[in-house]
């Protein structure tokens, strides 16, 4: 019970303290909106267009860089033909599944709701659909819940889908508590992947995701200490 109220006074004490944050962002939010709107003014309608033109394509745009770097990889044309036909087909596969209802209860309406986000993302999730595959009926049943969570960063995860992809089970097992933070996370990607190579690793990870809230806000601090905690 002690333990409880201790609890409950830290999470208060720390509320306030985002809620000073959070305050703090949106005034300097609004400053910066109304510089935004006054540089805009000062444009020309061609310049105008262009930025609109620009700012909406530009989610397409990342996307298409996600496959473009993956598509640069390959050493000769005869294998980047090779990958581009094992994508298709693996594409055109999971497509036909989830027409026919191959997903068990998930399926195609689970999909249509959420189409046009994923649209944007389909480049970037086509370079990566031969490992995606494996992992569709497990996405399918977190789409309602936590698309809106993971949906920005989609093509940040993608770029590095080759690094993450051997944790997906674990990572999607525990949605729930990962996707809030997905964009602090991937921040962080590369000296929290240093723990996800030893056999306790999961073990560690699955005690600490009650404490996520009170850790994310400090990654900053923590990650320059990561690497030499890691032999440890």
């Amino acid at each position: 019970e002690v333990a409880e109220v201790e609890r409950r006074r830290a999470q208060v004490l720390r509320d306030t303290e985002v809620l000073r944050q959070v305050d703090a962002l949106q005034l300097r939010i609004e400053a910066h909106s109304k510089q935004l709107a006054r540089l805009h003014r000062e444009l020309s309608w061609d310049a105008r267009l262009r930025v609109a033109a620009r700012q909406l394509t530009r989610p397409v745009r990342t996307s298409v860089g996600v496959l473009t770097r993956r598509l640069g990889r390959k050493r000769d044309l005869e294998e980047l033909w090779t990958f581009l036909a094992g994508q298709t087909l693996i594409s055109a596969r999971v497509i036909a599944d989830l027409l026919m209802g191959n997903y068990g209860k998930s399926g195609l309406l689970d999909v249509l709701p959420h189409s046009p986000l994923l649209a944007v993302h389909a480049p970037a999730i086509y370079a990566h659909i031969d490992k995606l595959q494996a992992h569709v009926p497990e996405i399918l049943r977190i789409l309602d819940t936590n698309l809106h969570f993971i949906e920005p960063h989609l093509d940040a995860i993608l770029e590095r889908f080759d690094d993450i992809e051997p944790h997906i089970p674990w990572v999607l097992l525990h949605i729930d508590s990962l996707a809030p933070y997905c964009g602090e996370l991937l921040q962080h990607i590369d000296s929290l992947l240093l723990y996800a190579d030893t056999q306790r690793a999961e073990g560690y990870a699955e005690k600490l995701l009650p404490y996520i809230p009170y850790i994310i806000p400090h990654l900053d601090d923590l990650e320059l200490h990561l690497p030499y905690l890691r032999p440890h």
